[in-house]
This record gives C-alpha cells, structure tokens and sequence, in this order.
C-alpha cells in the first residue's frame, strides 16, 4: 500500500507543479491557484492529503453510530472550542495587513486590502465543518480531551488513495494537517496577500476593464483562500496533538443537496453533517478502512473489549483487531 501512496503523492506533485497558473484569464483566480501552490511547497503535499493511519478519539456511542452509518460527524467549527484558533488567524492577518498597506509596492492594492478588513471584521458568511483526527492511535493527552470517562475509545483508520477515499472527496470535503507553527502562519497569509497583489497590478498594467477588476471580486476571493488557511491552524500548545482534520463548508453541503442536523453538546446546540453525504452511492461504497479500535484506560477494560469484539464481528468487521491502550488506569 506505501508503493500506491507514493505514487498518489508523487502524481498530485507533478500536476501541482505542472499546472501553469497564466492560462487562466481572470487574475484573482490565477492568484488563487498560485496561493496554493505556494502552499503545497511550504507545507508539503501531505499537508492536503494525508495518507496514513488516522485515528479518531470518541466513546462508545460515537464507535457504534460511525460504524452503523458508516461515516462520522463533521461540526460547525463556529460552536467548538477551534473557533478561537480560527479568529486567531483573522487577527493576525488584520495584523499583517496593518502594515502591508503602508508599503509603496502594494499601494494599487490598498482598496482591495481595506475591503478585506471589512470583511475579516465580519460574522462568517459561509460556516465551515470540521472533524478532527490524530496521528497519534494512543496518546494521553488526547484521551483525557476527547475520549474519557468510562467508556473512550480510539478508532483507527487507514487513508489511501482511491475513489472510496472517506476522508477525501474533492472539492466537496478534504483533510488538512492542523498548522501550529507561526512562522508558517505568517507566511501562509503573507503569501496569499503577495500574490493577490501581484496579479491585481498586472490587471491594472494590462488596463483590463472587466469585472476581474472589481474590488469587492478580488477580496471576497482573497478572503476565501486566507478563511481556507484559517481552519487549519492551531495553537503551538496543541502541537502534541499532531490533528488532521476532514474539512467541508456550508456552500458544499448545499450543493450536495444535504442537510444539517443539530446535536445539544456543554450547553450549546451544535449544527453537524454526516461524511456520508459526500459519499455518492453508499450501496457501492466498501466497508470503512477500519485497522484497530483502541479501548482507553478504564477500570471495566476486559469487558469493553469483549464487547467492543462482538460489536464489530456482528457489523460485518470482525477481523479488525480490539487491543487495550498501552497507558495504564488510575482510578
């Protein structure tokens, strides 16, 4: 399976670099594509894609509702506790527009970048849903956070390449490693806002009167590529918790005629959405990648086990393998 990685990672490279961003004729979409190639080279085509084992920390309740419905729950990132890490990323990139606009080179951009303050002082407009998964199938930290009590459990995937990918279902729902460096931050927005400049002005050289032009074009684009880096990033304290996440929006949903639920979870009411609606055809769907469900640290681990064991070989997955976490109960 690592030879099929490769060759995915390896492919997606070549037509990420491949691709010539001057054949589009709108520049604030030609300024987009460059953004994110600038984001594939600082942060790695993994950054994207993210092959590998993931591991998702829940309870029992959440095992069997993933394993019944064959998807998991993406939440409306507004109502979680990553919403502070979102308006992080829309301070610091008021911050670094601040002093961007007293710079002579980007003085024909300095309508676009007030009107993009506007807007970064504004609600969200279109919500975005995230779920979140770990690196790391056996970590304390993650389960005193997410999966304690007495009943947690970590639920471990494989991502791989292919059209049953359910962790990847492009443009309609991607996975992203969370970002905890704040050099990186920094110049993922400087990045975006350079090219956003760049291209803007040869517009203007090229004395294109179109609505390419507009002002209220280039920063509603130029906001969506920097909200789009905002759900990714998260505080360097949480760096240990080595998280990928499973992003959609709102626009996504919609256009996949889907729906939002809502759940009641510390005393707020939730908006979420099911992975499976990004899926097509469930009846031609495989079973999920499930490799190993974990059982966390509590008294009763024996009988959670066994019974962890008959949930999954009357669900149709009974050779993936049940273990014990490796961190010893203290009660």
């Amino acid at each position: 399976m690592s030879n099929v990685i490769q060759k995915d990672r390896e492919a997606r490279f070549a037509m990420a670099n491949d691709f010539n961003p001057e054949k589009i004729k709108i520049g604030f979409l030609r300024a987009q594509m460059r953004s994110i190639k600038d984001e594939i080279n600082l942060l790695g085509m993994d950054s994207r894609f993210c092959y590998g084992m993931l591991t998702h920390y829940t309870n029992l309740q959440g095992l069997v509702g993933i394993v019944e419905s064959g998807g998991y729950w993406l939440s409306d990132i507004r109502f979680l506790n990553d919403a502070k890490e979102f308006e992080h990323g829309r301070e610091l990139a008021q911050e670094l527009i601040d002093k961007l606009i007293t710079r002579p080179r980007h003085k024909p951009f300095e309508a676009i970048l007030q009107e993009l303050k506007v807007a970064l002082n504004k609600p969200i407009q279109e919500p975005y849903f995230i779920a979140s998964f770990s690196r790391d199938p056996d970590s304390l930290e993650q389960w005193r956070a997410y999966a304690s009590g007495s009943d947690g459990v970590a639920i471990v995937f494989e991502n791989t390449p292919g059209v049953d990918n359910p962790f990847i279902c492009e443009p309609r729902m991607h996975s992203s490693r969370a970002i905890y460096d704040e050099d990186k931050k920094k110049r993922l927005v400087l990045n975006a806002i350079s090219r956003f400049s760049i291209e803007y002005k040869k517009e203007l050289l090229q004395n294109k009167q179109s609505f390419s032009c507009f002002s209220d074009q280039w920063a509603q684009h130029l906001l969506g590529v920097l909200t789009n880096a905002f759900i990714t990033f998260k505080h360097h304290a949480f760096r240990t918790e080595n998280e990928v996440r499973v992003v959609t929006s709102f626009g996504q949903i919609c256009r996949s005629q889907g729906r939002v639920s809502h759940r009641v979870r510390a005393g707020r009411i939730v908006p979420y959405v099911s992975s499976t609606l990004f899926y097509g055809d469930l009846s031609a769907r495989r079973p999920l990648p499930l490799r190993e469900v974990i059982v966390g640290p509590v008294a009763a681990q024996s009988i959670t086990i066994e019974s962890v064991k008959a949930f999954l070989a009357n669900s149709g997955y009974a050779d993936v393998p049940v273990r014990p976490s490796s961190i010893p109960y203290r009660g």
